[in-house]
């Protein structure tokens, strides 16, 4: 478990005692095989979830179904026995109801949903709840939350796939949350970093990015994505003498070899200069595809990059083992 110790440190570094520690949850956690499947090993997972202090996480996502029910059932056995809270997907219509917590005196509700633009897997499984986002449900729940003295936070899967830049269907969904009373949008899905937004009274992430991606096995090969997906953003809340609200920045960066790396951010600078471009980006449809063939481009750069890194990492881990 050394790589478990060198992924969780830099982030229990950082933690406070008595804080809560809440992420999106992309994959079913089984040590059961399906086919075609994105899942992580059962017994790996559940210590390195432990070992990061995990206290609350969202399901609501397109891959959380990759294993089916059987997946989804792994998934949350595995939760209840850390004693980790979880929303957005279940196998009961109470496991997509809000998370409530008392945090600084505040009572926050966060909800946990998955657009339907993200290509949600195995959605007809049969016994199965996933909080796939409706607008109608969405504001009877946040403007039901908040007449209730709840401060509500949004957990959203959404976005482009590998995009910094922010789409005019998440403007318009953030809008709406935040005039619905929406206090908080965390979102995710892209793999990458996106901007963040204030919006009223608001503050709206629109892409966290992944805390850890780390590589996969395929071809008789260990392999990557792209290397932009091995930066991430934490994002750390803190209530002033005034009960109002702050937040604190950190960059994740994560190596060929696991090792992660956690640094303070000028997120603030980095969020402008991309929410300058994304809105460049979508002012023309020329401009739109002129910035997806850049991307595009940069990716599979990017991609090959990774792959050359990771093949020689994994060269030499095999050597390493094999008392080469």
């Amino acid at each position: 478990m050394e790589d478990l110790d060198q992924i969780c440190l830099p982030l229990n570094q950082i933690m406070g005692k008595g804080d809560f520690l809440f992420a999106n949850l992309e994959i079913p956690i089984t040590h059961e095989s399906f086919q075609p499947v994105h899942r992580g090993n059962e017994v790996v997972m559940e210590s390195g979830l432990a070992k990061l202090g995990l206290t609350h996480i969202n399901l609501a996502n397109n891959h959380i179904l990759d294993a089916g029910k059987e997946g989804l059932s792994a998934t949350i056995s595995m939760l209840q026995r850390l004693n980790i809270k979880f929303t957005g997907a279940g196998l009961l219509p109470e496991h997509c109801e809000p998370m409530i917590l008392e945090w600084n005196g505040r009572n926050v509700a966060i909800l946990g949903y998955v657009h339907p633009s993200t290509n949600i897997k195995n959605l007809d499984t049969q016994g199965v709840y996933v909080n796939v986002w409706n607008a109608e449900k969405a504001k009877r729940q946040i403007v039901s939350l908040k007449a209730s003295g709840f401060d509500v936070w949004v957990s959203l899967h959404w976005g482009v796939d590998y995009s910094h830049f922010v789409e005019p269907l998440q403007k318009q969904i953030a809008n709406d949350i935040a005039l619905w009373g929406g206090s908080l949008i965390l979102g995710h899905h892209a793999h990458v970093v996106q901007p963040m937004q204030n919006k009223n009274d608001s503050v709206l992430f629109y892409g966290l990015g992944g805390y850890v991606f780390g590589h996969f096995w395929k071809n008789n090969q260990w392999c990557s994505l792209f290397k932009k997906t091995k930066r991430g953003l934490i994002v750390e809340a803190r209530m002033n003498h005034q009960e109002e609200l702050h937040f604190y920045y950190f960059s994740t960066r994560e190596s060929w070899n696991h090792r992660l790396e956690i640094a303070t951010w000028d997120f603030s600078s980095w969020s402008n200069w991309y929410w300058f471009w994304g809105n460049f980006k979508y002012s023309s449809s020329g401009f739109k595809k002129l910035f997806s063939i850049f991307e595009n481009q940069c990716c599979k750069i990017s991609h090959q990059t990774s792959m050359f890194g990771t093949s020689v990492w994994s060269r030499w881990l095999r050597g390493i083992k094999s008392g080469e």
